[in-house]
């Protein structure tokens, strides 16, 4: 977990003392990857019968289909904080990716690194948190190219991220864009 993503728990405890929860009441917290970050707060009612995440937890299945039910809700709900721009290429997003996690002892869902998207096939690839997974596949499947994590440019020398080693860009520029677009906060350092 990156720093950013140290701040936001910190945040997310913050929120959860402020906001005085009922029994079947959760928090729901998500960290936009923006400029400038964008948090989102919303209580939440658990499934019937549950008081908080800790008995949620206790069944898998229940607590797995109200994760996916709670991130589809509130899907709509963050993209209105909006608009956000791509965290890959800099364009309008329309869309964004999450992954919720549960803090049961905390009785909070957090999302961190929301990650704006637009509609270009390269960027729905080549999200943020996913770029370490495509160039491990290229190197060991040459199935894909490894490219620049700014413009996606291929051709010609690209350098690695001499942080976390993880992206590419081909120039000082693309760095610097991509670094204030999102990558500060997904760059941990090797």
């Amino acid at each position: 977990m990156d720093p950013n993503s140290f701040e936001f728990v910190r945040w997310a405890f913050e929120q959860k003392q402020k906001n005085v929860l009922q029994d079947n009441e959760t928090l729901f917290l998500a960290d936009i990857s923006s400029d400038p970050p964008v948090q989102f707060t919303q209580v939440i009612n658990l499934p019937e019968g549950f008081k908080n995440l800790t008995e949620l937890a206790s069944s898998p299945e229940k607590s797995n289909a109200f994760l996916k039910q709670a991130s589809k809700d509130m899907y709509p709900k963050i993209l209105e904080k909006g608009p956000f721009d791509c965290v890959h290429c800099g364009k309008l997003a329309s869309r964004l990716t999450f992954t919720p996690q549960a803090f049961v002892e905390g009785n909070f869902i957090i999302c961190i690194g929301v990650s704006p998207l637009c509609s270009s096939p390269v960027c729905q690839i080549a999200k943020p948190h996913d770029v370490t997974k495509i160039i491990q596949d290229s190197i060991t499947n040459q199935t894909t190219k490894i490219m620049c994590a700014k413009c996606s440019k291929s051709e010609g020398p690209l350098s690695k991220c001499a942080r976390c080693g993880a992206v590419y860009y081909c120039s000082k520029e693309c760095q610097q864009i991509d670094w204030k677009r999102g990558h500060k906060r997904s760059c941990v350092p090797r």
